[in-house]
């Protein structure tokens, strides 16, 4: 399976997990998601799917990957466990491929602490992961015949209990994250040295997971991530390069050249999502960078 190099480990451990190979391809260098370009170059007689990452809440541009994975009979698994409410061209991801997943890890958007979502457009698929989830019973089969080994991965019900309620208010908080993103943007015409990472074409709706930042390259990161923190706006690092963690090449993880990635990993930070929440905030973040910013050479360390 073919997964994104600017991505989190478990997009990789899932693959090698399930027993078979991921194989690690660049992103695009403009929006950080899966570049079909990539995608292509990776390809070989093995390869069976590939996993686009809906990353930071962006949609991944799902046209042209659908085409090429179509072209080459390949499945298509989404990776959105960022991106709950996001849409592309207006259609919910997670859909849009012939399965997707959710996560509701403590981070997320929709959190019930931990768990997740697996949707999907096969009954034949769906009767399989609902088996692997519910320690290999066959659905509508014996509860204690298990003809098949699985795992116990079911959601409880006291956590459904518990997301339920986002249900009716995960729209309006999105709405709240675009908003304060919208004013950060505007705030940046004075800050010259950062950027916003753009969404990839076909994003009709960014549920903003996480706002990703482009620093210039002659500004010293790890002075800016202190400096940040210092000032009471602390910011993240973002993902290392899949392919530079030895315990996926360790399990034969293949990777392919990703200079986009390790690029992303030099230059991009993050704001978390708790900091999103307030579009008011967006002013003192702005603040926060042009101050640290502000030093002229002084940022540029060895």
């Amino acid at each position: 399976m073919i997964i994104p190099a600017y991505t989190f480990v478990a997009s990789a451990t899932s693959v090698l997990l399930a027993g078979a190979t991921p194989v690690i391809a660049d992103v695009d260098p403009t929006d950080l998601h899966m570049s079909p370009d990539a995608v292509r170059a990776a390809l070989s007689g093995r390869t069976a799917a590939i996993m686009p990452v809906h990353l930071a809440g962006s949609a991944a541009d799902m046209d042209p990957l659908n085409d090429l994975a179509a072209a080459h009979g390949l499945a298509v698994v989404e990776d959105a466990a960022q991106a709950h409410g996001a849409t592309y061209r207006d259609r919910p991801v997670g859909g849009l491929g012939d399965a997707g997943v959710y996560s509701f890890q403590a981070s997320k958007a929709m959190t019930a602490g931990e768990g997740g979502l697996i949707v999907c457009r096969d009954e034949s698929v769906y009767e399989r992961v609902w088996s692997t989830c519910n320690l290999g019973r066959r659905l509508g089969g014996q509860w204690y015949g298990h003809p098949s080994v699985g795992w116990n991965l079911r959601l409880t019900e006291i956590q459904a209990a518990l997301l339920l309620p986002w249900l009716d208010r995960l729209d309006e908080e999105i709405d709240r994250r675009n908003a304060f993103c919208a004013a950060f943007e505007r705030e940046l015409a004075t800050i010259p040295q950062v950027s916003v990472v753009p969404q990839p074409e076909g994003t009709t709706r960014d549920s903003r997971h996480l706002l990703m930042l482009r620093v210039d390259p002659a500004v010293d990161r790890d002075f800016l991530l202190t400096a940040m923190a210092a000032e009471g706006v602390p910011l993240d690092a973002g993902y290392p390069p899949l392919g530079t963690m030895t315990a996926l090449t360790a399990e034969g993880a293949r990777t392919e050249p990703c200079p986009a990635t390790e690029e992303a990993a030099r230059t991009v930070v993050w704001v978390r999502q708790s900091m999103l929440m307030d579009p008011a905030g967006a002013g003192d973040l702005a603040e926060a960078l042009a101050k640290v910013l502000s030093g002229g050479p002084a940022v540029n360390r060895p």
